[in-house]
């Protein structure tokens, strides 16, 4: 998710309180492809632009708040207390555009996808709530500051080939592990017809098909741990 930011709020504020925001709706974050937040003369603003999968959202200062928001479609006035808690509405409703545009829904006047904004203030104000009940926690998370990253090891080429072998014969070991699991349960699945021929035919049975399967399994099981590394480079 790309972030465009010309605010006074912190870029990993920002993208934490995004995330939050999407797994509150159901939205998957990697959907979002990019999020702007700019200032604004009024309180609030917001667009969503669902088939290009971005929304802007824009804030007024402190001055706007705080104020009381008539929901679209009811007589309920919420209460908006600062800055941040109409950040966090106003992101919730753009979002809750792509949302209802993902799910195809045609609520909007002449049948366009995005959802109605009687439909998109309804996951907004889900959303405010949530954030009101445990605004200082979320807060507490959000405004931590992100962990600095130590510095990236030079590696030499052998080093590098080394570690990249090593983790080739981790997932190859891990494929040998799944093949054997699959080995057992096909074998029971055999047998279990083995012995249904068997009855059908008053004990004789046409063909050890379990003799078979252990034979294919000693040469599956061969091939696997004798297969070379193709994709491991030579050190």
């Amino acid at each position: 998710m790309r972030l465009i930011n010309t605010t006074d709020f912190a870029d990993h504020f920002l993208r934490r309180m995004v995330s939050w925001c999407c797994r509150e709706l159901g939205l998957p974050v990697r959907y979002v492809r990019e999020v702007a937040f700019r200032n604004s003369r009024s309180a609030w603003g917001g667009m969503a632009y669902t088939d290009s999968r971005r929304i802007g959202v824009r804030i007024g200062d402190a001055s706007h708040f705080p104020l009381k928001y008539r929901m679209r479609g009811t007589g309920i006035r919420w209460p908006v207390a600062d800055r941040t808690e109409a950040f966090v509405m106003i992101t919730a409703h753009e979002l809750a555009h792509l949302l209802l545009r993902r799910l195809g829904n045609r609520s909007r006047r002449g049948g366009g996808l995005a959802g109605s904004e009687h439909n998109t203030d309804w996951h907004e104000r889900k959303v405010l709530e949530a954030f009101q009940l445990c605004r200082d926690e979320l807060l507490s998370a959000w405004n931590a500051p992100p962990k600095k990253r130590g510095p990236k090891a030079n590696l030499t080429v052998q080093e590098r080939r080394a570690a990249s072998t090593a983790n080739l014969l981790i997932a190859w070991q891990r494929k040998l592990k799944m093949a054997q699991t699959k080995v057992q349960k096909y074998k029971a699945r055999v047998r279990y017809y083995d012995r249904a021929f068997a009855a059908k035919q008053g004990g004789s049975r046409p063909v050890d098909l379990v003799d078979l399967v252990d034979l294919a399994d000693l040469a599956a099981q061969a091939e696997i741990l004798h297969e070379p590394l193709k994709s491991s480079p030579t050190i």
